[in-house]
């Protein structure tokens, strides 16, 4: 029971504090240390703590401000990795579940790769689909996906109300349900609690309402707002074989390791394959490759959020460093009353603990402040940052963030603390005990120490400023690249008219047509086209088969970009015509099949030979198309694809036009929608005219996405400007930093040297001469720094590689410019004290002690 003798005993003297002082003076009085308590210890120590700060405002809000933006910073960072890297998904036992990538399936895959992979439970979902919504009154666009019926049961999901899709519900006649998003309740049926089992139109088809999903659910895209069941209809096999659009994702069985599910799939491949009705080719499925679904979804984001920590990190070393050089002024102020407390019996260990304990007491309330910093940036952070950084997840500041914010508190008291609090205790007993005033500044190692401490912050800042720059050279040569159209005075706008009304009005051919002669007559509008996709806004590809060239045939296409355009295309988007004609009213369902092709892939596939006249065809088709005409090459993907999409994207050569009137197969029934507008029209006021044009077709067709192109070519860079702001802000703190501690310790010096500075003025010192030796002091700091941090930068840059376009980690030109700026940031530093220097008085610096 001594543990709770020593408990009670310990509570005790933290109550009875005033008569443990008195046995505490009476025993040092008597020359004797008494051996307390280490929970006594530190209430003592948060308590002497806290009057020093109440004696030095000023000082405290320096240092809490210091640490709180450094703090801040790292715990926003980390939250942004807790939720995107570390924790798992939200799902029933993420770790098996797995998903088989850069391979699309029909409905016939998912069944024949179903009934030959034992390794895993297989499901589906189609995403990138939308549907028109016709609720109480109003026909918007809403994301939607088509799942597999096992697919949420699979993952281990739970609707908030109703029910999950289940087995039979992907039957024809069965399968005209649907589950709403907690958002789409929420906006479009008022959370109503009876949702469940009314109906609700999509298309012009009426399907029940099965079940809500909870908030914050997002899958398999942070954009799905509805979710429709697969239909399969097994009795008949072949409508099993329409498009390729399904993604498979598997659960892998209870004692089944990953590399034998890969090694599975890639033997079931051409098993499977040889049930498909077409010739698939050798090349279909040998990029596919099995990987955990929690790995695909970070794939992109992974390597930019871990350089971005590793960004803030620093920001927190140079805040520390900071602090650690403003702890070091005070140390000559306090070496007289350590060594007081010395002489009195008290020993180093003890004194150290009550320094440590002030400075992790300093930290900590920079932590509180930190905390609010945090919540305040992830507020910016979510709706600053593209929805393609933070995948599936949503940063916030959960136990595990706070767990952070404490430990990364605590551990910056003990980093910027230690070398001040060792420094304070290492001086003589006799030499403090002497010193004066004017005497009793740092020691020769303490000013080296400060010094390396500033040499260190500024080496930082020059890695940080240096990111920074090859991130902005990067934009910039993003910004450069030539489109192949004109994105200005453009505005696009996405119209979905229903299958049931194409059907009925010859597949919507008329209503483009007259739709698009309507639009040309609004003023302020001189020309507008249709396509089923826009550049930068999608990325859809095709196989094509070359009939002069064997080696691109139906069993080994090439992939190509694809589009499907109106005659007035090229003029509207201004693409030039190169060679040949382009399409024209004549080209219809009735006339030869015709193509245009895009300058790149003809000198690919025919160099040095006239295209005109050449046949291509989509891969599984039978009819083959005549090149009629060849246009300027056009960006067509994101600028600047990451991961599995860069690796996709490189294998795709040039681009194909289908006209619209012929399609690829049919006619597009979805379309978007590109006008060239004087500068007077506005996005706002043309989908108000475009509404009412659609709605005197039919009010059920909603027009949405209405956004100007150069708006498109600014999203497909989104993440890269939204990791470079981030890195400039991250810099720029660090530079600021930097110059407040080149700053701190200049003033210092000058404050130190005042005597000496007034004895060589008294003695005919110029000012000038004066001006020069300070300046000359941070000016040996600042070039030590940055010839330290170029080194570094040079080396560490290297890791940013997958983020930069057009700019090599170690560009001479961008270091050249970051080490400029970093010495004249520097230089206006050093400057300010250097020029107090010069004012000083030599009669009060004499009298000066």
């Amino acid at each position: 029971m001594r543990w709770l003798y020593r408990f009670s005993f310990r509570l005790r003297s933290l109550v009875t504090r005033r008569k443990v002082d008195q046995n505490l003076s009476s025993e040092l009085q008597g020359g004797e240390t008494p051996r307390m308590d280490w929970l006594e210890n530190t209430v003592q120590d948060l308590h002497f703590a806290w009057r020093g700060i109440r004696k030095s405002p000023g000082f405290t809000i320096v240092v809490v401000i210091t640490l709180g933006l450094g703090i801040g910073a790292n715990t926003a960072m980390f939250s942004l990795l807790n939720a995107v890297l570390l924790k798992p998904l939200h799902f029933a036992e993420p770790q098996r579940l797995v998903g088989i990538w850069n391979m699309n399936f029909p409905k016939g895959g998912l069944v024949e790769f179903g009934q030959r992979l034992q390794s895993m439970e297989l499901a589906a979902f189609a995403d990138g689909a939308s549907f028109n919504l016709n609720a109480n009154g109003e026909a918007t666009r809403i994301s939607a996906s088509t799942i597999s019926v096992n697919l949420f049961s699979m993952l281990g999901v739970r609707p908030a109300l109703g029910r999950l899709f289940a087995s039979g519900d992907e039957k024809p006649g069965q399968s005209r349900l649907v589950l709403l998003s907690h958002n789409v309740w929420q906006t479009k049926f008022g959370g109503d609690p009876h949702i469940v089992g009314r109906s609700v139109v999509l298309d012009d088809v009426p399907r029940e309402i099965v079940g809500v999903m909870p908030s914050g659910f997002r899958f398999p895209t942070a954009e799905s707002q509805l979710w429709v069941p697969l239909e399969m209809n097994l009795a008949n096999r072949n409508s099993l074989w329409g498009a390729f659009g399904l993604t498979l994702i598997g659960r892998l069985r209870p004692g089944i390791e990953l590399s034998n599910a890969q090694a599975e799939f890639k033997s079931v491949v051409p098993q499977a394959v040889k049930a498909y009705p077409w010739p698939m080719g050798d090349k279909y499925g040998y990029t596919a490759e099995i990987t955990p679904l929690k790995e695909h979804a970070i794939a992109n984001s992974k390597t930019t959020l871990m350089i971005l920590l590793g960004a803030v990190m620093m920001v927190l070393l140079i805040a520390c460093a900071n602090v650690a050089n403003l702890l070091l002024s005070r140390t000559g102020l306090r070496q007289k009353e350590v060594a007081i407390r010395m002489a009195l019996g008290a020993n180093r260990r003890r004194i150290m603990q009550q320094l440590l304990t002030e400075s992790i007491f300093l930290s900590c309330l920079g932590g509180v402040l930190g905390y609010l910093l945090a919540l305040l940036t992830l507020l910016v952070l979510r709706a600053f940052l593209p929805a393609g950084l933070l995948g599936l997840m949503r940063p916030d500041m959960d136990v595990r963030v706070l767990l952070f914010l404490a430990a990364i508190s605590i551990f910056t008291g003990l980093v910027f603390g230690l070398a001040p609090a060792r420094h304070t205790t290492n001086a003589g007993l006799e030499p403090a005990l002497k010193a004066t005033t004017q005497s009793s500044g740092p020691a020769r190692s303490t000013s080296r120490l400060a010094a390396g401490l500033v040499v260190g912050e500024v080496a930082l800042a020059v890695v940080l400023v240096g990111g920074a720059g090859l991130l902005i050279k990067s934009l910039w040569g993003l910004a450069q690249i030539k489109t192949g159209f004109r994105s200005d005075h453009v505005i696009t706008a996405y119209i979905t008219p229903t299958f049931n009304y194409c059907s009925k009005h010859n597949q919507c051919v008329d209503f483009y047509r007259e739709l698009l002669q309507q639009i040309r007559t609004t003023p302020g509008v001189s020309d507008a086209a249709m396509a089923d996709y826009v550049p930068l806004s999608n990325y859809p590809s095709m196989p094509i088969a070359i009939e002069d060239r064997p080696e691109f045939s139906t069993n080994s296409p090439l992939q190509a970009w694809r589009f499907v355009v109106t005659p007035s295309y090229m003029a509207t988007m201004g693409i030039p015509l190169l060679h040949g004609r382009g399409f024209t009213d004549l080209d219809t369902q009735k006339s030869p099949p015709v193509v245009l092709v895009s300058k790149s892939l003809a000198h690919f596939l025919w160099p040095g030979a006239d295209p005109l006249g050449k046949r291509v065809k989509p891969s599984w088709l039978p009819d083959w198309r005549t090149v009629v005409g060849v246009v300027d090459d056009v960006v067509t993907y994101k600028t600047l694809p990451s991961g599995q999409d860069a690796q996709w994207a490189s294998s795709v050569i040039g681009t194909i036009y289908f006209p619209a009137t012929q399609g690829v197969i049919l006619p597009p029934m979805h379309a978007t929608i590109a006008m060239r507008v004087s500068n007077e029209v506005n996005s706002r006021t043309l989908e108000r005219r475009l509404s009412a044009l659609t709605a005197g077709f039919s009010p059920g067709i909603p027009v949405s996405k209405v956004q100007t192109m150069d708006q498109i070519v600014a999203d497909s860079v989104s993440t890269p400007r939204a990791t470079m702001w981030l890195f400039l802000a991250f810099a720029g703190l660090a530079l600021l930093l930097g110059a407040v501690g080149i700053y701190g310790v200049i003033s210092y010096s000058v404050a130190q040297r005042t005597r000496e500075i007034g004895i060589r003025i008294a003695m005919g010192a110029d000012r000038w001469d004066v001006l020069k030796m300070v300046l000359r002091q941070g000016s040996i700091l600042t070039l030590a720094g940055v010839v330290l941090g170029v080194g570094s930068a040079l080396l560490l840059t290297r890791l940013m590689a997958s983020l930069l376009y057009g700019v090599q980690p170690t560009d001479p030109l961008t270091f050249t410019v970051v080490s400029l700026v970093v010495i004249l940031v520097a230089t206006l530093a050093t400057y300010i004290p250097s020029r107090r220097a010069t004012t000083v008085d030599p009669t009060v610096a004499l009298k000066y002690e």
